[in-house]
């Protein structure tokens, strides 16, 4: 019992780093499962193909999203640091 739970702990540990991926992955499933089903159930396209078309265009989306806020949040920084001369002229 205890060698299963070191074999646990040590996965855990050597994929850490994966964790952000897989929540990722989970949250991107919950926000498309209503579309897919319509899609695959009322529409009747392949399940393969939906499954594609999904791939296709969730990633070019997901990266502009996360790029344009890594951008306002670069915005905001320069903001932040901008302000006080601003008000001090």
């Amino acid at each position: 019992m205890i060698c299963i739970i070191m074999l646990g702990v040590l996965i855990v540990k050597e994929l850490y780093i994966f964790v952000p991926g897989f929540l990722g992955a989970i949250t991107m499933y919950i926000l498309t499962r209503n579309i897919y089903f319509r899609l695959v159930e009322k529409k009747k396209w392949k399940p393969t193909w939906t499954a594609i078309m999904f791939i296709e265009y969730g990633i070019p989306i997901s990266t502009s999203c996360s790029r344009t806020l890594a951008w306002l949040g670069g915005v905001t920084r320069i903001s932040e640091v901008t302000a006080p001369a601003i008000k001090r002229f």
